[in-house]
């Protein structure tokens, strides 16, 4: 019997008169437990010990036999597994760990995933086969890596749960896409300089759209991320003598419910948690707002007051969407080819940030990025205006 390592026996009276229980502890090699086995008898004699002995070891065996069963039925439901019921095992995981917005959008790649694997039991995927995939994937480069992440998170969890014999993700590299000039000119399209801006706000003069036009410029003036910008309420306000600031400290979760549920959650990353400093112009745009909540909460029934600084005219927090369709209609009747979306006012503050000439730590602070490669490769372009300060830079250098 090599999957046990039998203990000691011993005999105890049992609670019935003139019977005793024999007892015997084992070591189940398979599970690393202690067990054990008893049986009653009528004697406690030598002969009863060596009687008592067979039949625990035969008690033993058929304990053993049926484990080995269970063992062999999990081994063989791991060896059948397909790859989309190990990404609902790993997203189940994964979900009590992260934010819900994260879960959300993590939700969308997988359901792409599971449909094109559909079918596919999880140890039949090969590494080519992997390969195949992604190369062929006819997506842009931050697309795709985004499939690969997840793609990866959930073969890694695999392994690491034993459902894979190795790891195939050893032998895959995903070759990107080149990166085109197309590409990049899509990535310009995503900052507005103050000019460009200020083109858009020029139309959004009527009083129907005046809050939504202060609204996007707050944003364009701050770099906030939408969820941040849409849970600031008036105790995250702060009037200083070194300055007024806005303190960001949640997020609002507008993917689960909608606006109208207030659920706020904690900011993207670690460092989402900061202090704002307002220029002249966003405080005049929070105290425009203090005093238009103040007359919609007396005068219209419609309204109710939330607290929250830049509400909707129900008091809610204002929506995205509605946000971003204003900033698309009004923005396309500009004639700018630029990509009108909320966003992209994050993209500009931070790229006007380095115009500005303001170091990349105190930028990565302002907006709450963790990681300098986010701030430089991603939202940071050449501009017009940084191409013109490097010809005058060298205009300045004396030469022969």
């Amino acid at each position: 019997m090599e999957n046990i390592r039998l203990g000691t026996v011993w005999c105890e009276p049992s609670k019935t008169a003139g019977k005793f229980v024999w007892r015997m502890r084992y070591k189940n090699l398979s599970s690393l437990n202690y067990e054990k086995v008893s049986v009653t008898l009528t004697s406690n004699s030598k002969r009863a010990e060596t009687q008592a002995k067979k039949i625990l070891l035969d008690k033993i065996k058929k304990r053993l036999q049926t484990q080995k069963t269970k063992f062999q039925i999990e081994k063989e439901k791991q060896e059948s597994i397909l790859f989309s019921e190990m990404c609902d095992y790993w997203f189940a995981d994964q979900a009590v760990r992260v934010k819900r917005s994260t879960s959300h959008s993590r939700s969308r790649v997988l359901n792409k995933l599971k449909k094109d694997f559909n079918g596919v039991v999880l140890q039949e995927i090969t590494p080519l086969a992997v390969q195949n995939y992604f190369n062929g994937m006819s997506y842009t480069r931050k697309t795709i890596s985004t499939y690969y992440s997840i793609f990866r998170q959930v073969i890694s969890f695999a392994y690491r749960m034993d459902y894979l014999k190795y790891d195939i993700l050893k032998k895959i590299k995903i070759n990107l896409p080149a990166l085109r000039i197309e590409d990049i000119e899509i990535e310009k399209k995503k900052n507005f300089s103050f000019e460009e801006f200020n083109k858009v706000l020029s139309l959004m003069t009527s009083p129907n759209v005046k809050r939504t036009a202060l609204m996007l410029e707050f944003i364009f003036l701050t770099g906030l991320r939408y969820g941040e910008f849409a849970s600031l309420t008036y105790e995250d306000y702060f009037v200083t003598d070194n300055g007024n600031y806005v303190d960001v400290n949640s997020t609002l979760d507008y993917q689960n419910g909608g606006v109208s549920m207030k659920l706020h959650s904690t900011p993207k990353t670690v460092t989402g948690n900061r202090r704002i400093f307002l220029s002249n112009r966003a405080i005049e745009i929070i105290d425009f707002f203090y005093e238009d909540n103040k007359r919609l909460n007396e005068n219209s029934p419609r309204f109710n007051e939330y607290g929250y600084i830049f509400p909707s005219l129900t008091g809610n927090p204002k929506g995205w969407t509605s946000l971003d369709r204003a900033f698309e209609n009004f923005g396309k009747r500009t004639g700018l080819d630029k990509k009108f979306c909320v966003h992209s006012l994050r993209h500009s503050h931070i790229t006007i940030l380095t115009e500005l000439g303001v170091s990349q730590i105190a930028i990565m602070e302002r907006v709450g990025h963790r990681d300098p490669k986010i701030t430089t490769s991603i939202y940071t372009h050449v501009t017009k205006k940084m191409s013109d300060v490097a010809v005058e830079k060298l205009n300045e250098i004396d030469t022969l």
